[in-house]
């Protein structure tokens, strides 16, 4: 069995100090330590992204920050699966100081950039400069779910204005940024949701309406579906798994529906399958239905 590291090496650390502290380099050689970076080991996981970037704070300088797609993974933006597994950290500075060069670490170069903070330990830029760095990385479509949810309803991490001001940035994908920009929307609640919107409007369908509020002819709440056309009384709302694995909220959406329905409101009911295969089935159900209640 190995023996026991010293207490104040923590679970990452710098093999020089290792050394320093009268480790041997066979026990830093040992089959319970990892090396996810060259000079570093750690006796924590490094399956996850997240987890490579804490590997990787031992050895950051202070010139250096997380960024790109790591920093958008320490904020848990939704970026699509493939970007988040992706095994290269992402750690720039600003210029003059020079990029990291190593195995496993993509280095970058910054000439603008605001104020940097610490989300969770991680040394990032502001949500909104990291959007912007996401403009070389993902499509327009995945840069507005990143951008409603930076601006989403409850929590939100930046403004509109604040956008719209790094989509000013002469940097590579500044293009992108700005179209993306003319398509966030405040207010919304989920990425999925957001999803929905851009596959209606994308289809020629008009843009429907964000946290429109229904009423009974009390005036008393009803909901807030995630979508809506009030002047057609049609709702959507998109049903997650938790929906359905979860008995309380599954219980209140079904009483929901129903006061909505004797409301007078026709509710689409959206799930993932609609957002992939079934995306043109759910087009023409909202167009059908748009047609139908116009008479």
């Amino acid at each position: 069995m190995p023996h026991t590291l010293p207490e104040g090496l923590g679970p990452d650390f710098i093999v020089r100090t290792a050394l320093r502290m009268g480790v041997s380099r066979r026990r830093l050689q040992s089959s319970d330590l990892r090396a996810p970076f060259h000079g570093v080991r750690t006796s924590g996981p490094t399956q996850t992204h997240l987890d490579r970037c804490r590997a990787y704070l031992p050895r950051m300088r202070p010139t250096q920050f997380f960024s790109h797609v790591s920093a958008a993974i320490i904020y848990r933006m939704p970026v699509p699966s493939h970007i988040e597994e992706t095994a290269d950290i992402h750690v720039s500075v600003r210029i003059p100081a020079h990029p990291p060069q190593a195995r496993g670490v993509v280095g970058h170069r910054q000439s603008v950039g605001g104020p940097l903070r610490v989300r969770d330990g991680f040394r990032v830029p502001a949500p909104a400069e990291v959007w912007a760095q996401l403009a070389t990385l993902l499509s327009v479509e995945e840069l507005v779910v990143v951008g409603d949810f930076l601006v989403r309803r409850k929590r939100p991490f930046a403004t509109v204005e604040q956008l719209a001001a790094v989509a000013k940035y002469r940097v590579p994908g500044s293009r992108a940024l700005r179209r993306a920009l003319a398509r966030v929307r405040r207010g919304t609640d989920s990425p999925m949701e957001t999803r929905v919107r851009l596959a209606l409007v994308d289809a020629g369908l008009p843009e429907p309406t964000i946290g429109f509020v229904i009423r009974d002819a009390k005036g008393d709440f009803i909901g807030t579906p995630d979508l809506a056309y009030p002047a057609h009384k049609i709702a959507i709302e998109y049903e997650g798994a938790i929906h359905f694995s979860d008995a309380r909220v599954y219980a209140d959406d079904i009483v929901r529906r129903e006061l909505m329905e004797e409301a007078g409101w026709f509710v689409i009911r959206v799930i993932s399958r609609d957002l992939g295969v079934g995306r043109g089935a759910l087009v023409a159900r909202v167009r059908h239905a748009l047609t139908s209640r116009a008479r």
